[in-house]
């Protein structure tokens, strides 16, 4: 499609723990709960048995200590190899029960570069996400940060949208599916399930924090997915604590598309935060969105002629292909091939500031969304 054709296609997985490993699997007594137990492994798991061409270790901040973070930002530079496999330095920031930064649910902090803070939630100075993002803005240039909200339909953990929750310049991406489900909308067919029993509405699904939600508000994220690995496997868990991935409560583990440049820390981070990215629920579906030539994640003026073009490739015939305006699904295909390509003019009238994503459905079930373009 013209607008992607000089840009590659590369695959990753930026949510991926390895440290709460051990702890899981003495909890859940199941010896094939654990994956891989060091960083090295965990990048080996990644490029040679997933596929990717990218991953960071996102272990949780209030668990990491001095070392092994120092030992995250080694391993991260060890393992890159320029132009074949990179690692990215990041951390997942974790609400702490009962604490000011509950309610700002998770995020995922990634950096260009092999240098960056720990800045904490376990700390009063970083215990809310405004405090995460002025200290981030203190001592990491914007361009070279991104986070992450992840999973924020989820009642426990989940992000209240309500909070403010949202800063443009580096919240450039949201996750839109883990194997916790999709938090895209609320239900079928990747309903979150997880920990419903501590939910006050007794589901697993906050009503109100899921992206679409976010995008309603005027936030503008790119849409990608994560795996949310906790047994070491970037781009595949197999396992989440007791529970199969695939299975009653937990789902398989989403992957990230990312057009770029080449592959190399700075075409791949240039490109997270230009959003020109996508969320799969773990197939490896080919996806590019245009309208009126700007590619996904892009801003455009207002327009009244409104041309979305649309070119899927899935691993399965595709069952349906919807475009999305503002949250609506407003032109629907349905291939009945694994391959399609249209083009469809929206003539309706435009709004104050409109957005469009594209949804893949395959008929194996497997999904992809697009990121947003917004007009106006």
């Amino acid at each position: 499609m013209t607008g992607y054709d000089p840009l590659g296609l590369y695959w990753g997985d930026l949510h991926v723990h390895v440290r709460e490993i051990r702890r899981e699997r003495e909890s859940s007594g199941l010896p094939g709960a654990a994956g891989p137990f060091s960083l090295e492994e965990v990048y080996a798991y990644g490029r040679e048995v997933t596929g990717l061409d990218f991953v960071a270790v996102t272990d949780h901040d209030v668990s990491l200590c001095p070392d092994e973070w120092e030992a995250t930002r080694e391993a991260a530079r060890r393992e890159t190899v320029v132009g074949s496999f990179a690692a990215f330095l990041g951390y997942e920031w974790s609400h702490v029960a009962g604490q000011p930064s509950c309610g700002y649910g998770h995020r995922n902090v990634i950096y260009r570069e092999f240098e960056g803070p720990l800045l904490s939630c376990g700390a009063e100075a970083y215990d809310t996400a405004p405090k995460l993002w002025q200290g981030l803005r203190e001592q990491v240039a914007l361009e070279n940060a991104v986070v992450v909200p992840h999973h924020p339909g989820r009642a426990a953990g989940g992000i209240s949208w309500n909070l403010d929750c949202w800063d443009p310049e580096l919240e450039r991406l949201v996750e839109i599916y883990s194997l916790w489900g999709s938090s895209e909308k609320p239900g079928p067919p990747f309903e979150i399930r997880y920990l419903a029993e501590h939910s006050p509405t007794g589901r697993g699904e906050a009503p109100g924090h899921f992206v679409q939600d976010a995008l309603a508000r005027g936030h503008r994220f790119g849409l990608i997915g994560g795996s949310e690995s906790h047994d070491g496997r970037p781009g595949g868990p197999l396992w989440h604590g007791p529970h199969r991935c695939g299975e009653e409560i937990c789902y398989r583990g989403g992957l990230q598309a990312t057009y770029a440049a080449s592959l190399d820390h700075d075409s791949l981070f240039d490109a997270f935060r230009a959003r020109r990215c996508y969320a799969t629920t773990g197939e490896k579906i080919r996806l590019a969105f245009s309208l009126n030539g700007a590619l996904m994640g892009e801003e455009l003026a207002g327009a009244e002629r409104r041309r979305v073009t649309v070119e899927v490739a899935g691993t399965d015939a595709l069952a349906r292909v919807e475009v999305i305006r503002n949250n609506v699904e407003a032109h629907v295909v349905d291939p009945g091939s694994d391959t399609c390509r249209f083009e469809w003019e929206d003539l309706r009238p435009a709004e104050d500031a409109d957005y469009y994503y594209v949804r893949v459905t395959q008929g194996d079930g497997h999904m992809a969304w697009s990121s947003p373009v917004w007009v106006g």
